[in-house]
């Protein structure tokens, strides 16, 4: 039973990393219509684990968040550490 279920969250963990990733890559091609749609769907799907780190980064890095948004890639180390201290 527990197996079962590490098993289900670490298929969700890595179901959120690829989001991620795919989320930071269709952001560089939001010129193209159908990549932008496919960002509002990514950013739609990952916003509730990203908004928070973005809201932690401002409140105490506001200078780091200038040109790059490093919230996704903070969600990733995130998600990167729960699989550790999981696994």
């Amino acid at each position: 039973m527990i197996a079962r279920l590490l098993y289900a969250v670490a298929w969700l963990i890595q179901v959120l990393e690829w989001a991620l990733l795919l989320r930071a890559l269709a952001s560089w091609f939001t010129g193209f219509p159908m990549m932008q749609q496919v960002y509002q769907m990514l950013c739609t799907f990952t916003e509730p684990l990203v908004a928070p780190i973005r809201h932690f980064l401002m409140r105490h890095y506001p200078q780091a968040l200038a040109p790059i948004d490093f919230s996704v890639l903070g969600a990733m180390l995130m998600l990167e550490l729960i699989r550790i201290l999981l696994f």
